[in-house]
């Protein structure tokens, strides 16, 4: 639809594409099939990932209790990556702030995960998670106390 204006600029380009290349325009309800379809999906996504996430932040929990830093670390990790991919999907409003909020709380969990001391322990990536979970959501109060060691 939005060229429609350029079609004759652009016309001779495409027609002189090889095959298997064919084109078309799309008609306007095909364009709003395929915007329907792919929020339907995005929505899917969002709950897929907050779902994983929260899995993968029980885990790590668990592994903490047990004092499995490895495993900990881990789980935090990949419960990070699926919030990433949860506020790459355009997730409605309340769906967000579940997102922003588990993301600071992974972030905290995993600087107190290299607190512990002995074997792995590291201060450093300890402080950059706990400013990490205090930049994702300023008010989440456990965010500051470990930005500050």
């Amino acid at each position: 639809m939005k060229l429609t204006p350029h079609l004759a600029a652009i016309k001779p380009f495409l027609d002189s594409l090889p095959a298997p290349f064919h084109w078309r325009l799309e008609t306007q309800q095909e364009a709003e099939g395929v915007h329907e379809g792919i929020h339907a999906l995005n929505q899917q996504g969002v709950q897929t990932g907050l779902v994983l996430a929260e899995k993968a932040k029980t885990a790590g929990n668990k592994a903490f209790s047990q004092k499995d830093r490895r495993s900990a670390i881990k789980a935090y990790s990949e419960a990070l990556s699926h919030l990433v991919d949860v506020l790459a999907q355009k997730p409605n409003d309340e769906d967000e702030q579940k997102a922003v909020n588990l993301r600071a709380i992974c972030f905290a969990n995993r600087a107190a995960t290299y607190l512990v001391p002995g074997n792995g322990m590291d201060l450093k990536k300890a402080l950059e998670d706990g400013k990490a979970a205090e930049a994702v959501n300023p008010s989440y109060a456990k965010a500051y106390v470990l930005s500050f060691f």
